[in-house]
């Protein structure tokens, strides 16, 4: 685990709570995006017992903007939201955010 629920919860602020099942669902999948494109250890091997090592603070970032990005889609099924008086933007496929947090980490697939 990246990051946990109650630290994602704290840095989206007020209006999201961390037993509402959208939240949950929205960081179970921002923290399964993450952790299936990093390789990192979770678990340092050379001390004995092995004992959990704590997530660079990138990838505990790129959970949490991927989990405001998701609650933010449920709001846009079509993938347009609305800017008030500007008008309606598509949103885009990715987010570079969370590429460049993430791109020192990527496993690379051999």
């Amino acid at each position: 685990m990246i990051t946990t629920l109650e630290a994602v919860v704290d840095w989206l602020g007020p209006g999201h709570e961390a037993d509402d099942p959208v939240v949950i669902d929205a960081y179970s999948a921002a923290e399964a995006y993450v952790s299936k494109r990093v390789r990192y250890a979770v678990i340092n091997p050379l001390v004995t017992p092995p004992e959990p090592l704590d997530a660079p603070s990138d990838l505990k970032l790129a959970v949490a903007l991927q989990t405001q990005r998701l609650l933010a889609r449920r709001n846009a099924p079509d993938a347009m939201v609305g800017l008030g008086e500007i008008g309606f933007n598509a949103l885009p496929v990715s987010d570079a955010d969370i590429a460049a947090l993430i791109g020192p980490w990527r496993a690379v697939v051999t």
